[in-house]
C-alpha cells in the first residue's frame, strides 16, 4: 500500500492543530506511520486524543478502530522503552470503556487461523474470548499467579467447557500441523506466544487423556532443533511442561516420563525431573514408582 507524502504531512498538520479527524481518517493515518516506519510517541498521544473525542462526541468505536488499538500495544515498545507502559495504559483504557474485541496480531503462521476461528463464534461467546485473549496477553515470564488462574477459569466456564475443549483441539492440531520452513520461518511471533501460552496454561481446567495426548505432541513439536535457531520454541514448549505437570493425573505423568526420554537435553531433563518430583510427592509415591507409571516402550529418539 502506498500513500501520497503531502497526504501523511497534511494529517500530522491537521493532528497537531486539533482539527479533528473521524475514525476512518484515523485509521488511513496509522497506517501510514506504521508504513514509514514513524513511531512517534507524541504524534501518537494527538491520536488517541482524536478517538477519545470522537467517542466522547458520541461515536461509536469501530472494529477498525479497535483493531488498531490492538495493534498499536503489540507495537508498543517501538515508541520509546520508556514510553511502553504509558502507551499500553492509555490504550487499554480506550479498549476496556469502548471495545472488547481482541485479535492476534497477524505476523506468523496461526493468527489468522485462531481470529478466523473466533470470528465465527456467537457474540456471548467471542465476548469471552476477547477476554481470554487479553488475560493471557498479559503473562508475564514469570511464575504463573493464582489471580491468573482464578480469572482464565471464570472465563473458560463462561465459554463453556466443551466448546472450549473443542476450540483448543483445533488450535492444537492447527500448530501442529503448521510445517516449519527454515530457520527464518515465524511460527508464533513475540506478539503473540503469551496467548497461545495462556492457552496451553489454561488446558488444566478440561485436561483428558486426549488434551494430555496433544499437549505432549506439542511439546515435542516445540523442542524440535531448527537449524541456526535451536528449539523451535522453548517457551511454548515449557508451557507444555507446566500444563502436564499441573494436570496431575496420572497420564500426564506418562507423557513428562516420555517427553524426559525423548528430549536429549540436560537443562530441559533436568526440569522435568523436578516435575516428575513434585508429582512423586502429589501421589505419596517414590519418584522411581512414578517413573514405572510412564510409557513401557519409548522408541528411537527424533531429535
Amino acid at each position: 500500500m502506498e500513500h501520497n507524502t503531502d497526504n501523511f504531512l497534511d494529517f500530522i498538520i491537521k493532528i497537531k492543530n486539533n482539527s479533528l479527524l473521524p475514525f476512518d481518517d484515523l485509521v488511513l493515518f496509522y497506517f501510514m506511520m506504521k508504513e514509514a516506519s514513524f513511531y512517534d510517541f507524541a504524534l501518537l498521544e494527538y491520536m488517541l486524543f482524536h478517538i477519545e473525542t470522537n467517542i466522547s462526541n458520541g461515536d461509536t468505536l469501530t472494529e477498525n478502530v479497535a483493531l488498531v488499538l490492538n495493534d498499536i500495544k503489540c507495537d508498543a515498545v517501538l515508541y520509546g522503552k520508556k514510553n511502553e507502559s504509558k502507551v499500553l495504559d492509555r490504550v487499554n483504557e480506550i479498549l476496556s470503556s469502548h471495545s472488547s474485541i481482541e485479535r492476534l496480531k497477524e505476523n506468523d503462521a496461526i493468527a489468522t487461523y485462531i481470529n478466523n476461528i473466533i470470528s465465527r463464534k456467537s457474540v456471548d461467546e467471542k465476548e469471552h474470548w476477547y477476554k481470554l485473549i487479553s488475560e493471557c496477553r498479559g503473562l508475564s515470564q514469570a511464575k504463573i499467579t493464582k489471580k491468573f488462574y482464578f480469572n482464565i477459569e471464570d472465563i473458560t466456564n463462561n465459554i463453556g467447557l466443551i466448546s472450549y475443549k473443542n476450540t483448543l483441539i483445533n488450535i492444537i492440531d492447527h500448530l501442529l500441523n503448521v510445517k516449519v520452513i527454515d530457520d527464518e520461518f515465524v511460527y508464533v511471533s513475540k506478539e503473540n506466544i503469551n496467548i497461545i501460552r495462556g492457552f496451553i496454561y489454561s488446558s488444566i481446567f478440561i485436561m483428558d487423556d486426549d488434551i494430555i495426548v496433544l499437549i505432549e505432541k506439542f511439546a515435542l513439536k516445540c523442542f524440535n532443533k531448527i537449524r541456526n535457531r535451536g528449539f523451535l520454541s522453548l517457551a511454548l514448549a515449557n508451557s507444555c511442561l507446566y500444563a502436564l505437570s499441573e494436570s496431575k493425573m496420572l497420564m500426564g505423568v506418562s507423557s513428562l516420563s516420555y517427553l524426559n526420554v525423548m528430549v536429549k537435553d540436560k537443562n530441559v531433563q533436568k526440569k522435568i525431573e523436578l516435575y516428575l518430583l513434585e508429582l512423586a510427592s502429589f501421589h505419596n509415591v517414590s519418584v522411581y514408582d512414578i517413573e514405572e507409571i510412564s510409557v513401557p516402550d519409548y522408541g528411537l529418539s527424533i531429535l
